[in-house]
């Protein structure tokens, strides 16, 4: 059998960053999806989120990026704040991948979050490669040293239109062919080396 990748979205993380722009989650979702074939057959790909926050046009970009859309209850946490049961959803069924589905070699995973950290260095040391890839905004600078590939998607929201009609734009390639133009990008903070 042939090595697959299971694809996990923390929706949450992503959402924030974009800022509930769905010209952004869109394009950033078809990347998310392109860039996760690239390492082998997607056996699975599922996005977290409290969706009852999340609007039914969103809802729609996310399940027809593939993935499937797994809701997460956020419960009240002693104050007036709700906390959100999606980072512990995310890894209980990113480690249960790893138990059940050998086949699984690649776990590309979208979030900045900096709880995952452990979550990353536990995969990787039993053999699977990690790729992660976030936002600017929402993304952590230790996470890089976590994985075996981060990609910062290029969020820039001068550049971008507040037309919500017009279709999104190909994003170009983050992750470079040869090691002059890997090194540019690194060194416009495009990709952190791991």
């Amino acid at each position: 059998m042939s090595p697959q990748t299971a694809l996990f979205t923390d929706f949450d993380n992503i959402c924030l960053s974009a800022d509930k722009r769905s010209d952004i989650i869109a394009s950033f979702l078809q990347e998310a999806g392109e860039r996760a074939k690239t390492f082998g057959p997607v056996k699975i790909a599922r996005a977290y989120a409290n969706f009852t926050k999340v609007s039914a046009d969103i809802q729609m970009l996310i399940s027809a990026s593939g993935s499937r859309l797994i809701h997460c209850p956020a419960f009240p946490n002693g104050s007036e704040k709700l906390k959100s049961l999606t980072d512990s959803t995310m890894m209980v069924d990113i480690f249960t991948m790893f138990l059940d589905h050998s086949s699984v070699r690649t776990f590309f995973i979208v979030t900045g979050d900096i709880d995952f950290h452990p979550l990353f260095v536990m995969l990787r040391s039993r053999g699977r490669k990690v790729v992660c890839m976030a936002m600017k905004p929402s993304a952590s600078r230790y996470i890089a040293d976590a994985v075996d590939e981060f990609i910062l998607y290029p969020l820039q929201p001068n550049s971008l239109t507040t037309d919500q009609t017009t279709p999104p734009t190909a994003v170009p390639s983050l992750v470079a062919e040869d090691n002059g133009q890997r090194r540019d990008l690194i060194k416009a903070g495009l990709i952190i080396p791991s």
